[in-house]
């Protein structure tokens, strides 16, 4: 977070950036999927995702069939079962009110991330 932001920099200039987030952390199994046609279609179904948009989509198929089986041998799948999650953040709770608020509104004029912090910040 910019110092710029907080009143407390005009008025004593005792401020420093720090850094807000909001972490997840994921404990669980992780098992290797080596299944040819579950690859084959995990990575059908994340081309077609990500080319979407495009005026001229590219497809898996657009590539001769041998390029494509040697490219998916260096293809390994993963699947996470999560088991536990626990939640991590520091959303400048020390802060005094006034510097709470130039964070916040900080935030929302940084954009959309900027916002989605900024609405976490202020406990919405």
């Amino acid at each position: 977070m910019s110092p710029e932001w907080y009143p407390t920099k005009r008025e004593t200039g005792k401020v420093v950036p720090t850094w807000l987030y909001i972490a997840i952390h994921a404990h669980g199994s992780l098992t290797a999927i080596e299944d040819k046609a579950w690859l084959r279609s995990q990575v059908e179904d994340l081309t077609d995702l990500h080319e979407a948009t495009r005026t001229a989509p590219w497809s898996v198929s657009d590539a001769p069939q041998a390029y494509i089986d040697r490219m998916m041998r260096g293809i390994v799948g993963l699947e996470f079962r999560v088991e536990r999650l626990e939640g991590a953040w520091k959303l400048n709770e020390e802060e005094n009110a006034a510097d709470l608020e130039g964070t916040r509104k900080g935030l929302e004029a940084a954009g959309r991330a900027g916002e989605l912090l900024a609405r976490a910040l202020a406990g919405r």
